[in-house]
């Protein structure tokens, strides 16, 4: 009986792999057919898989070499794939998070899938807004220059055109307030020699003085118009990168 139940044990791992390579191929084939939303299920199913083995330390050390590069290279894969797919669906935060995480469960680049993420990384980054971020990611050394010299090129205008916003805005906003000071501080005092007229309690009852006015704010400026606007342009971006650029999972940068 021992040995029946160590057998059956013994083969649990491999049963929870194959269904996690099921999962795997049905995500590949929404992959192909753009079905993105499906992608990204029929991927954290199979992560579902793969963690019920992670979870338990005897499953994970009972892998053989063999069943070990699968489980790993599987994990890599479906977090590369789904990736894919959040790009497409406009999640840049998740796909960015999913980037992470693959680069993470494969520091070392053992499965070949740094470039790919890098580069997907830095579309979402993109389309977070993140510029710096998003130019460290494309600029990895496992990226090909070629391929992403035309999306860093992006990248830097529109950093650059963000910087010089928020500076316009921020000297825009310090000029207004200034000239409000200055106002304030040149407004000429009443003459002495020339009091007005003495008024009685019900002239004042009846003309109670206008308030002050108060200084009018800055205009604004293009900053302010960046989040709307500029929101739209990255996600646009993302998807011309995702595909034009050859970051899509049919392309060449797809797994």
């Amino acid at each position: 009986p021992s040995s029946e139940v160590e057998a059956r044990y013994s083969l649990f791992p491999e049963e929870l792999l194959v269904e996690m390579e099921d999962a795997m191929e049905l995500g590949k084939k929404a992959l192909q057919e753009k079905d993105f939303a499906t992608a990204v299920g029929r991927y954290s199913e199979a992560g579902g898989h793969m963690h019920r083995i992670k979870v338990d330390p005897a499953k994970e050390e009972s892998l053989t070499p063999e069943q070990t590069t699968r489980y790993e290279r599987g994990q890599v894969l479906s977090l590369a794939n789904i990736t894919v797919a959040l790009l497409k669906l406009d999640r840049a935060a998740q796909a960015k998070d999913a980037a992470d995480q693959a680069l993470g469960v494969d520091p070392d680049n053992k499965y070949g899938f740094a470039p790919k993420l890098y580069y997907r990384k830095g579309l979402a980054c993109e389309a977070l807004g993140e510029w710096e971020e998003a130019i460290e990611s494309l600029s990895h050394p496992s990226v090909p220059k070629d391929a992403v010299a035309p999306i860093l090129k992006r990248i830097r205008a529109r950093s650059l055109k963000t910087k010089k916003s928020a500076r316009n805005f921020w000297k825009s906003a310090l000029t207004g307030s200034q000239g409000a000071l200055s106002d304030r501080d040149t407004t000429p005092a009443a003459s002495p020699t020339s009091a007005a007229p003495a008024t009685t309690p019900k002239a004042l009852a009846a003309s109670p003085a206008p308030p002050a006015k108060a200084p009018e704010p800055a205009t604004p400026t293009e900053t302010e118009k960046t989040g709307v606007e500029g929101t739209k342009e990255r996600a646009e971006g993302t998807e011309k990168g995702g595909e034009g650029e050859g970051g899509g999972g049919e392309g060449g940068w797809g797994s």
